[in-house]
């Protein structure tokens, strides 16, 4: 049996044991270990006097820990990158509002200056917008840390639900495996128009450290053998792990799948839509409540 390599750093601190529950000969059935109920909060944020107009994040509490969500994080900067973006949108509204009347206004300057000028400015305040909405795409403002049962309930969801008009999971969900017996990460980001965009992350094992500037983690490119999978398994074994929703209508937007086929020592990921790999944590604010023994 092949197994995970040991992930260095607090990443490891995600890497669960892989379980499952199936009635093939192939897939074999694992415990899951209790983990313990408690809720994590930064000392920096106070959420006693509600959410912040600029606050998009769903800052999570101590009443949202119970059976359903096991431990919550929230970021320190959620506030602060929801301001840099909108600072980054409303210059860039200004300059293009502003640039009919720099090329009417009376001034001794030629067409080709004034041109030249507002090219300038929509350049600037387009790059500048682009720029902002890179850095913060990955910043995660809150996670949950899900039961077993509410991600298996999600999984069942995401994994027939269509994306769009044009899709071809239909053909997918003959190999797919729908069913999970272990928890899974609830994240939450922004894109750069101010949308609130929900990942659930079902296979925690395949978060990696990453290169990428400015993140922390990314879903791997290549999935290693679950231990509970025949590495000699006849046919292929297909499973989501992760998909991404817009929050205000719950509209599936992306989603990250796995397929593990004999005699492949490690599994080939595809994306579907539009998915959020990478994501930028604050390690070192979560404590073990975190970590899935």
């Amino acid at each position: 049996m092949i197994r995970y390599p040991i992930i260095p750093g607090s990443c490891q601190k995600l890497q669960s044991i892989l379980v499952r529950t199936t009635s093939s000969k192939f897939i074999k059935p694992r415990a899951v270990h209790p983990i313990k109920l408690t809720s994590f909060h930064t000392s920096s944020c106070s959420f006693s006097q509600g959410l912040a107009k600029d606050d998009l994040f769903s800052q999570p509490t101590a009443k949202d820990v119970g059976p359903s969500i096991l431990a919550t994080y929230s970021a320190p900067l959620s506030k602060t990158f929801v301001r840099l973006k909108i600072f980054s949108l409303s210059s860039l509204a200004a300059a293009i509002t502003l640039t009919p009347a720099l090329l009417l206004a009376p001034a001794e300057i030629g067409w080709s200056g004034r041109i030249g000028l507002c090219i300038t400015a929509l350049a600037t305040s387009g790059a500048s917008t682009a720029i902002f909405a890179w850095i913060g795409k990955p910043y995660v403002g809150s996670m949950r840390l899900l039961s077993p049962s509410i991600a298996n309930q999600s999984l069942q969801k995401d994994c027939k639900e269509m994306i769009g008009k044009t899709s071809n999971q239909t053909s997918l969900l003959n190999g797919i495996d729908l069913s999970i017996s272990k928890p899974a990460l609830q994240t939450i980001t922004i894109d750069w128009r101010l949308r609130k965009l929900q990942t659930t992350i079902y296979e925690p094992d395949l978060i990696r450290p990453t290169s990428r500037p400015l993140a922390t983690w990314e879903l791997a490119s290549k999935a290693p053998i679950p231990q509970d999978i025949d590495e000699n398994c006849p046919f292929p074994i297909t499973r989501l792990v992760a998909s991404t929703r817009m929050e205000k209508n719950d509209e599936l937007v992306g989603r990250y799948w796995a397929t593990w086929q004999a005699p492949k020592l490690a599994g080939d990921c595809t994306q579907e839509g539009n998915i959020i790999r990478h994501y930028s944590i604050h390690e070192e604010l979560l404590g073990d409540d975190w970590r899935v023994l």
